[in-house]
């Protein structure tokens, strides 16, 4: 009996590690994917972020965010642009990946405690997302710049893109749920 029992933990540990570094990995491709704005570039991160938020619980998803920032933070060239990490932490778009923070672990525990699936639920989740990264983002971006340029360059240009890609993030998985049920 202690041996399945170790032997199920083991199993669990593994399973966990790989849900982890595959929210990393994922972040890591979504972070290659950018067209270089300045000073924000136009990413994929917020798009990945918010998969992980839509499929992963909140300690996954919180974990796979923190390790990439982590990697981040230890120098690793892990955000847009193959920049030295720790600038981008400093930086003036840090707000924007800090917020990621938040929205791993606030928008999978609103989606469980809410218990509700579908199109138009996990819209409203990303326009939760993303008003928080815009907000945390601006925020941050704005003691470099000033108010008015942050806004200017660092939220009138995502409002659209932002917008197309939760519409199809959230398409994909309507799809991908609803062929699961078949």
């Amino acid at each position: 009996m202690i041996k399945a029992l170790l032997k199920s933990e083991s199993q669990s540990i593994w399973k966990e590690l790989t849900y982890v570094v595959g929210g990393v990995i994922l972040l890591l491709a979504a972070s290659k994917i950018f067209i270089p704005l300045k000073p924000v570039p136009i990413t994929l991160q917020p798009t990945a972020v918010l998969l992980l938020a839509l499929t992963y619980s909140s300690r996954r998803a919180l974990q796979s965010v923190l390790l990439w920032i982590g990697m981040g933070a230890a120098g690793l060239p892990v955000f847009a642009g193959w920049e030295p990490g720790l600038a981008i932490l400093v930086g003036p778009t840090a707000g924007y990946i800090y917020s990621y923070v938040f929205i791993a672990a606030l928008i999978p525990h609103l989606r469980e405690r809410l218990n509700s699936q579908g199109w138009f639920f996990d819209m409203a989740l990303c326009g939760i997302a993303t008003i928080m990264t815009f907000a945390m983002g601006v925020a941050w971006l704005s003691t470099f710049v000033g108010f008015d340029k942050a806004v200017t360059f660092g939220l009138m240009p995502f409002i659209i893109p932002g917008i197309v890609k939760a519409g199809i993030l959230c398409s994909a998985l309507k799809a991908i749920r609803s062929y699961r049920t078949r």
